[in-house]
């Protein structure tokens, strides 16, 4: 018995040597061989991404937190998409460090730009057309200081080097409208998909999105999360990696779900409704919560689009 004790320990030091090198990288590369436990593992090994990502890049936030609205267009066949996003508690690590805040940008199926998109503040009180569009009543006070970077295919509002730290943590929400989104199949798009960034390592990603009764989804729209580092292999589906977290269905409501981890939640999603003139008891809503989220990902909310 003790020998063969000895060859199995020999055979296995054997299989480490050929396949990983190490015990550590031979487990993480046996890691989809048992269910069991994964979600708990995933969640340990993205811990340690968070806390080695935020040393290098300099930046962290408690919360990434996103809310889309999903609701019919005055133009027939079309949708408006209403989103508010943003980071709960950003704080830099580093005093030289300057962070993308929010990014906008709609994209076909193969990654190519969507011609003639139309952004706008949620808020229609904002001051000018080229402010940032926070909604300033949940922005941390001071109110963040923002600047536009516009191109051809996004809009990004970056953050200026600042206090490190808690004495220069904030919380930055932006709020803004797509109008006229095309609703239906088309040679260039089959699916119609919502993307939640996640732009700094953080503690938490909560992503709500509400669908209007009118669209008609029979089924709750399919996850996956997405590698950002290669934008060839996002638009090809090889950026696809592995996602163990739950998609939660909130169901129909006139009340909004609370998010404990995020300051006046319902009071925010009752103010984007109110905005849009909208009720919630005609939406449904689903949400995905992801503890440490890997960055730099996405994560996709997305239905098949049916013929017009």
């Amino acid at each position: 018995q003790i020998e063969q004790a000895r060859k199995a320990v020999d055979a296995y030091e054997e299989l480490i040597r050929t396949h990983s090198g190490d015990r550590t990288t031979l487990e993480m590369m046996g890691r989809e061989l048992d269910e069991t436990g994964q979600q708990q593992r995933d969640e340990q090994h993205r811990k340690l991404l968070f806390q080695g990502a935020s040393y290098v890049w300099g930046a962290q936030a408690r919360v990434i937190s996103k809310i889309g609205i999903v609701y019919p267009s005055e133009k027939q066949g079309h949708i408006n998409v209403a989103t508010v996003g943003g980071f709960i508690d950003f704080r830099r690590l580093r005093p030289n460090i300057a962070w993308t805040m929010a990014k906008r940008d709609s994209n076909n199926d193969d990654g190519s730009l969507i011609s003639n998109q139309q952004w706008v503040p949620l808020d229609p009180t904002q001051p000018t057309s080229d402010s940032p569009p926070l909604l300033r009543a949940f922005c941390s006070d001071p109110i963040p200081e923002l600047r536009k970077v516009q191109s051809a295919s996004e809009i990004r509002y970056e953050l200026p080097e600042g206090e490190i730290g808690n004495t220069g943590a904030l919380t930055c929400l932006i709020g803004m409208i797509m109008r006229d989104l095309p609703n239906h199949r088309t040679q260039e798009n089959t699916h119609c998909s919502f993307s939640t960034r996640c732009e700094v390592p953080a503690e938490l990603m909560n992503v709500d999105m509400y669908f209007h009764h009118s669209m008609g989804l029979t089924d709750p729209p399919t996850v996956r999360l997405n590698s950002n580092i290669d934008e060839y292999a996002n638009s090809n589906g090889s950026a696809e990696l592995p996602f163990h977290e739950r998609l939660q269905d909130l169901g129909t409501s006139s009340v909004p779900r609370p998010a404990p981890e995020i300051p006046r939640y319902t009071q925010l999603v009752e103010t984007m409704f109110s905005m849009l003139g909208c009720s919630l008891s005609n939406f449904r809503g689903y949400r995905v919560r992801i503890p440490f989220p890997a960055y730099p990902t996405s994560l996709e909310m997305r239905y098949p689009l049916h013929e017009h």
